[in-house]
């Protein structure tokens, strides 16, 4: 699959990383759009694709921007690639793409979870 770079500017309130990667981006929302459009579930709504390291349940918006940017700002960018599509049974894991577990990728999610209060050594999964 075609590797993103993962860059310094924070995205989103999960904790995931802003990408660069044109084409897929636009690629991974157009299928989330449609899949949300032609669902018959009342809450698929359809979202901005990112890479989630850690996953939080209820935090103050205004505290996990502050708290992404100061993470952000010390990431220095690195490619992230994928590795196979997966499903599970959580509804907002009920389809994802597993990214590959490269030291950089791993390494960038310890700082985050020990940001939120989370044991930065615990096992987590990357994905988009």
């Amino acid at each position: 699959m075609t590797p993103f770079i993962a860059s310094s500017q924070p995205f989103c309130s999960e904790a995931g990383l802003r990408w660069s990667a044109g084409a897929l981006a636009s690629r991974c929302q157009a299928e989330i759009r449609h899949f949300a459009a032609n669902s018959n579930l009342p809450d698929a709504h359809p979202f901005n694709p990112h890479v989630t390291l850690l996953g939080l349940d209820t935090q103050p918006l205004d505290s996990v921007l502050e708290t992404t940017s100061q993470l952000a700002a010390k990431l220095a960018p690195f490619t992230i690639s994928f590795d196979r599509v997966s499903f599970g049974k959580i509804f907002h894991q009920c389809v994802y793409i597993l990214c590959n577990e490269t030291p950089e990728l791993m390494q960038a999610g310890a700082p985050a979870r020990e940001a939120f209060g989370m044991d930065p050594a615990a096992k987590c999964m990357p994905h988009l």
